[in-house]
């Protein structure tokens, strides 16, 4: 079953859409917006226990970052801060 959630916000002058889609364990997260959208970065982050050995999570995460962009700055906070609720959030949706 799939879930979406999505989100509109001004954000300095231009105005950004989030949306999420919760497909089986996985959460996909689309971020657009701007004058002209585009695909500028993907990444995919699987989640796992912190190194840091004190049971916390965190993840692993692969970029794809297209030439001149600087999209990847938004979309790993994105990406860091759906991680911290995201497990949490998809075993209680499915």
């Amino acid at each position: 079953m799939e879930w979406t959630f999505t989100i509109k916000q001004k954000v300095a002058g231009y105005e950004l859409t989030a949306s999420t889609v919760v497909v089986g364990k996985d959460i996909l997260l689309l971020l657009q917006g701007g004058d002209m959208p585009h695909l500028g970065c993907v990444v995919q982050a699987i989640p796992r226990e912190s190194l840091s050995g004190d049971g916390s999570m965190s993840a692993t995460s692969s970029v794809l970052n297209l030439i001149g962009h600087k999209d990847e700055y938004l979309c790993r906070k994105l990406v860091d801060a759906v991680e911290k609720i995201a497990t949490e959030i998809v075993e209680r949706l499915v």
